[in-house]
């Protein structure tokens, strides 16, 4: 928990670093994604992609990346303080114990302290997986029955005793352990609520999709700024000496700085930017072209412009346009990741070697002139423009040369400040050398000479910066190797001898102690003889007296003794009777238990042979009844079975009277009405009967009568 609150204010403390950090990247990133169908953040970005930093290439330059032109627009100072090698080692630290593990530990450590307080407190114990209450008694002398009293407390039973000062020993603790872990995630919260990331808080408890350690993503990015700011300033164009004894070659971009992208007035990105190495080109090409037109000269004060490029065949020349001292931060952005391309010229360009040959070709004397006088028709500005800058180089290698590493960077810092002090003085002075170039080459007599030196001029140039270029990064990669080597190899040895000294330091402590306590040993043996000769008289006289005291005391204490026998030897017969008595009211006892033991036996083997009978009874019955069932569901089926047979039967007859009433319709049908050929005879009398019908109505009577009786059968 203290690592944990450790890197925590370590982050609070760099809040302005991050935020100017994380606000130049964001800045960096509108910029690039303006003008295109890349997604816009406008509220800025989430702590996850960082990544993006590091895999996001540079399309000029493969080896860099965003991250490494996001420190490279800060300084030195800036880009140094944002993580040190503690932060860097705090952090991994605080990762490697995951803030979700420490929360779970103080919740698991302060939570099993309040149930310990809580038995101490009522007695009872809640667990906190299963949530049971337990009660915690405290232990009896013995087990009291109930209708006798409670018993008196154990005096030896001293859990809640111990439990109680356990409690009260490590309450403050415990209490700070609570404090410490509610400090630590509220700290930890308001590191999330400032980077603007909620994602990160509570913190998981694994790495999922989304969700992240907040210290984890800051140990990460710690490293990759560390490792990035160090490659940053390998490349950064620092006046750093990589010329030979004679003094051939020295890379100052500090120069490039002076005379370069002064239209950008005194913004934030001058200090940063460094001039193209086609800017001094064209200062020396320009008073060789004859169709370029004369520009006026600029003030002191007047800020020069930046340059443009025209046409194809590399020509540079300067415009009228001046950007606004409120240049916005999109547009210095630009221009930054612009004169990063010219980087690896501008360091090459302006040397020692070069710029002293081509002061010596020019061949005029070294007396200082005054600004009006050089503005004539001479070389003598653009000879006092080369021996300033020269000397400005040469105090530069002076500083850096001969002192140690800190004073000659404090020197060298110095001497850059002067010279982004002076460089509006500087690019006066190389303004009018080029109008002191530009009025020779008005001279028709003089062009073709002047052209020819431009040529040569140009040509020496360029090959001795292409040489100085191969020559300088190749001994200044190799110095920075020995350097880098002999770095590890001092810290190794360093590492190794602090180890043989703490070896060293443990093997004399423990040779002084073992003298010391034989030392000790020794001294104790003789004060002990010397104790023990001065005190041997007395021991003898001692002895006497003791055996003399001895018998006087051994007589008394045998008759004593003696005594004492006789009334312990009854004592121990009326004990022995006393417990024969006992003895055998047990015996009884025992043989009573006996036999109420044996009876009792003998009942439950009566019992359970009855209950083995009702058993076989109850077997018996169930297979009884189980035939039954199935005798039963037997009659069932046969029902079942007559019931179908009887219904397909009555379907029978049921088809076969209707095929009947439809044989006797057809029938009725078919026979013809009867005619009546005799005359009826007229009733005689009133009492007589009916008419008898016709023999065949008769029969077709009868006929249905039988129909009618088997269909009531049948129903």
């Amino acid at each position: 928990m203290e690592t944990l609150c450790q890197a925590l204010q370590a982050l609070s403390a760099k809040q302005a670093e991050l935020r100017r950090f994380f606000t130049m990247a964001h800045r960096l990133g509108t910029v690039l994604n303006s003008n295109c169908l890349a997604p816009q953040a406008p509220n800025g970005f989430s702590l996850s992609s960082l990544e993006k930093l590091i895999q996001t290439k540079s399309t000029a330059s493969p080896k860099h990346n965003m991250l490494h032109f996001i420190l490279a627009m800060m300084t030195s100072s800036e880009s140094s303080s944002l993580f040190s090698d503690e932060d860097v080692t705090l952090l991994a630290k605080a990762k490697a114990m995951k803030s979700f593990t420490v929360y779970q530990d103080c919740t698991e450590l302060t939570q099993g302290f309040q149930a310990i307080r809580e038995i101490c407190e009522t007695g009872r114990y809640q667990s906190v997986v299963t949530g049971e209450k337990v009660k915690m008694e405290r232990r009896r002398m013995t087990k009291a029955s109930r209708d006798e009293a409670e018993e008196t407390i154990d005096a030896n039973d001293t859990f809640h005793t111990a439990m109680k000062a356990f409690v009260d020993k490590y309450d403050r603790q415990v209490e700070s352990v609570e404090q410490g872990c509610y400090c630590s995630f509220i700290m930890y919260k308001e590191q999330a609520l400032f980077l603007g990331d909620l994602s990160v808080y509570p913190p998981p408890k694994d790495d999922q999709e989304g969700k992240a350690d907040l210290l984890a993503i800051m140990h990460r990015l710690a490293v990759q700024v560390r490792r990035h700011a160090a490659e940053v300033e390998k490349d950064r164009p620092f006046p750093v000496q990589i010329s030979s004894v004679d003094g051939k070659l020295q890379k100052l971009a500090l120069a490039c700085r002076a005379i370069g992208l002064i239209g950008l007035n005194n913004s934030l990105w001058v200090r940063r930017l460094v001039v193209p190495s086609m800017y001094l080109q064209c200062l020396l090409e320009s008073p060789f072209h004859s169709e370029r037109p004369s520009r006026r000269p600029h003030s002191h004060a007047e800020p020069v412009s930046d340059l443009r490029r025209k046409d194809k065949d590399r020509r540079w020349q300067p415009t009228e346009e001046v950007p606004s001292p409120s240049l916005g931060a999109d547009e210095a952005t630009l221009a930054l990741l612009q004169a990063s391309r010219w980087l690896p010229d501008a360091i090459g360009l302006l040397v020692r070697k070069p710029l002293s040959e081509l002061r010596a070709e020019l061949r005029v004397e070294d007396d200082d002139e005054s600004p009006v006088a050089s503005s004539g028709g001479s070389l003598m500005a653009l000879s006092v423009f080369l021996r300033r800058t020269l000397q400005a180089l040469l105090d530069l290698q002076e500083a850096s040369h001969g002192s140690q590493p800190s004073v000659a960077l404090q020197e060298a810092d110095a001497m850059m400040q002067w010279l982004v002090r002076t460089r509006d003085e500087l690019c006066m002075w190389g303004q009018r050398a080029g109008r002191a170039v530009r009025a020779l080459a008005a001279g028709a007599s003089q062009q073709l000479g002047i052209q020819e030196l431009g040529s040569q001029l140009q040509s020496f140039i360029q090959d001795s910066m292409v040489e100085a270029m191969k020559q300088g990064s190749s001994q200044f990669d190799q110095e920075l190797a020995q350097l880098r080597q002999e770095l590890q190899e001092t810290r190794s040895l360093a590492a190794a001898a602090a180890a043989e000294a703490r070896k060293q330091e443990a093997i004399a402590a423990a040779n002084e102690g073992a003298f010391l306590t034989k030392s000790l040993e020794r001294l104790l043996d003789q004060k002990f003889q010397d104790y023990v000769a001065a005190e041997e008289p007395k021991w003898q006289k001692l002895r006497e007296e003791v055996s003399r005291s001895k018998e006087q005391v051994v007589g008394e204490l045998v008759e004593q003794q003696h005594e004492s026998v006789q009334q312990l030897s009854k004592l121990w017969e009326a004990q022995n009777r006393q417990r024969d008595s006992e003895l055998q009211l047990l015996r009884e006892h025992a043989e009573s238990a006996m036999v109420q033991m044996r009876s009792s036996v003998g009942s439950a083997e009566l019992a359970y042979t009855k209950a083995t009978a009702e058993q076989a009874t109850v077997a018996k019955v169930l297979s009884e009844m189980q035939a039954e069932r199935q005798a039963h569901h037997r009659e069932l089926e046969n029902g079942r079975r007559e019931r179908e047979a009887l219904a397909l039967q009555l379907t029978e007859v049921m088809t076969t009277r209707q095929s009947f009433q439809q044989s006797l319709g057809e029938q009725e049908r078919a026979r013809p009405e009867p005619i009546q050929t005799v005359m009826t005879p007229l009733s005689r009398s009133s009492s007589a009967g009916p008419i008898p019908p016709w023999p065949k109505e008769r029969d077709r009577v009868d006929r249905v009568d039988r129909v009618d009786r088997v269909d009531r059968v049948d129903r």
